[in-house]
């Protein structure tokens, strides 16, 4: 799997300037239907979050090979300090994917193919940056220029995460990284769903919750139909974080999250 950053209204940093995902260098353009291609090398990019090495600008500093980072701004922010989201937490990274081919510098959709919501990284915070305009880069973040909530910090809020050196649940994981390969423990979308927000997830999310999907939401949780152990229902349009609290959660829920998130990273890319 390869997802693709999204585009960048400020910095620098531009398609073409990115590298490589493993074998595969990132495509200069979309054709997206017969007839439409989207030129994508000379636009702006938003690479973030930044947790792949190989994918980073050609300017971005050999010091930072062993930090991977996150940022956030304004409203997103907002939500994740509302929520208590801190050191340790884990963000799950989900974007919308569909089967392409792979054309030189070029990636065409396969015609009919589904799209879906897909799990495609993760990165456990080990420390967290504030950063707003004005304010003293931190030494740990001065090799990381390339970073777009470095690179422009105007708007308010504006925060970097940067992940632990080694994934709590399995020390022979980084504290973030990607999940390379199609799996379908890996796919949120339901099977044969007329849409990629309808998602499938396991029972326990209904117990614990999630934000933006409460009993006062039109899409809450409460509204999912449950078979056996998991629930179906459908997402948030536009979801940008959703945050599931666990720190008051029972054994039992916990030893069910605890068994959900291993069958998520026996996907991952491992450690070099």
């Amino acid at each position: 799997m390869f997802s693709i950053p999204i585009p960048g209204n400020t910095g620098s940093t531009r398609y073409r300037d990115l590298g490589h995902q493993g074998e595969y260098e990132l495509p200069r353009r979309l054709v997206t239907s017969p007839g439409h291609t989207v030129e994508l090398g000379d636009c702006k990019v938003h690479l973030d979050p930044d947790i792949r090495i190989e994918l980073r600008p050609k300017h971005a500093k050999s010091e930072c090979a062993n930090l991977y980072l996150f940022g956030q701004d304004s409203a997103s922010q907002k939500h994740l300090e509302k929520n208590g989201v801190g050191i340790r937490d884990l963000f799950l990274f989900f974007g919308l994917f569909r089967c392409a081919k792979l054309n030189g510098d070029s990636a065409s959709f396969v015609p009919g193919a589904r799209e879906k919501h897909m799990l495609w990284g993760w990165l456990q915070v080990g420390k967290i940056f504030p950063l707003e305009r004005g304010d003293t880069v931190p030494e740990k973040l001065k090799c990381a220029g390339h970073h777009p909530h470095l690179e422009s910090r105007e708007p308010p809020r504006n925060c970097i995460y940067a992940a632990t050196p080694k994934l709590s649940l399995s020390e022979n994981l980084d504290g973030a990284g990607i999940f390379d390969k199609y799996d379908p423990d890996l796919c949120l979308t339901t099977k044969d769903e007329r849409g990629p927000s309808y998602w499938t997830l396991p029972a326990f999310f209904k117990e614990v919750g999630m934000t933006y999907h409460g009993p006062t939401t039109s899409r809450g949780l409460h509204t999912w139909k449950r078979q056996g152990k998991l629930i179906h229902g459908q997402s948030v349009g536009r979801g940008q974080e959703f945050v599931m609290k666990t720190d008051e959660v029972n054994d039992k829920v916990k030893r069910e999250i605890e068994t959900w998130l291993e069958s998520i990273f026996k996907h991952a890319k491992r450690s070099n």
